[in-house]
């Protein structure tokens, strides 16, 4: 058994199903003449608008994550440019009409001077009325309470080498003081008779921001906060929403 990061291997495992947010970005990709994903991971968004003709670049902090997207790419024959490099202190000598940093990568920040200093720098590498469009989860405390320090059932994947079932829980751990989530995420290889053959766990770490919160980080770093949604078909933000999709604008 493994304690670890999540690898860009164990990343495309987990979310290879996961395609909720990809019409959504997509389409603010295509309307933008340069974007620069943050956070780009193994590819998910960025190699499939490059399939598309969109302009678009990558940026992250994980090698091996980097690494899984590269590889990806040249089975698809696609020549990806990006940049490992993290988010709060990166220097391009370019400027980008779009920059999105989807599923959650924001939450990775530990603190409010971090988020500062990585809002900040993306007003730096954005044109005049560029856009910022990111997204997380909106905070639930009944939901908190309810899932504390308990395993739950996350997902049933199958592994793309051995085409064995691995089934996927979670346990986590809330700090309400700190706003920090931590999450031991474990992996369960089984065979046919359900029997099990492997077992990974890796750690995840996040600081949940609340809405207002967020809207006067934008305005304190002079973005124009220009919508937030409440899902990725844009309906609307209420109580029930489970995301915060927020579209702001380099004043």
């Amino acid at each position: 058994m493994n304690t670890y990061f999540i690898s860009g291997e164990q990343y495309d495992i987990q979310y290879q199903g996961y395609q909720e947010d990809l019409k959504f970005y997509l389409s603010e990709i295509k309307k933008a003449n340069s974007t620069l994903e943050i956070g780009c991971g193994t590819g998910r968004i960025l190699l499939l608008a490059l399939k598309k003709g969109y302009k678009i670049e990558g940026l992250d902090g994980s090698k091996s994550m980097l690494k899984k997207l590269k590889e990806k790419a040249k089975k698809e024959n696609l020549e990806p440019k990006t940049y490992f490099a993290d988010m709060k202190n990166f220097k391009l000598d370019k400027k980008y009409n779009l920059i999105i940093v989807p599923f959650r990568t924001f939450l990775h920040l530990d603190s409010v001077q971090e988020q500062k200093e990585s809002l900040k720098n993306f007003y730096r590498h954005l044109k005049k009325n560029g856009r910022l469009i990111l997204n997380f989860f909106n905070p639930d405390y009944k939901r908190m309470s309810f899932q504390k320090n308990k395993k739950e059932f996350h997902s049933i994947v199958k592994d793309p080498v051995t085409k064995n079932k691995i089934k996927i829980y979670a346990i986590n751990h809330y700090y309400p003081a700190n706003q920090t989530i931590k999450t031991k995420f474990i992996h369960e290889e089984v065979d046919k008779n359900n029997l099990l053959l492997n077992k990974k766990e890796y750690n995840l770490k996040l600081k949940y921001i609340f809405r207002f919160e967020f809207e006067h980080l934008l305005t304190l770093m002079k973005f124009k906060p220009l919508k937030l949604y409440g899902s990725f078909k844009r309906r609307k933000f209420t109580d029930e929403s489970r995301e915060m999709i927020w579209i702001a604008k380099k004043t």
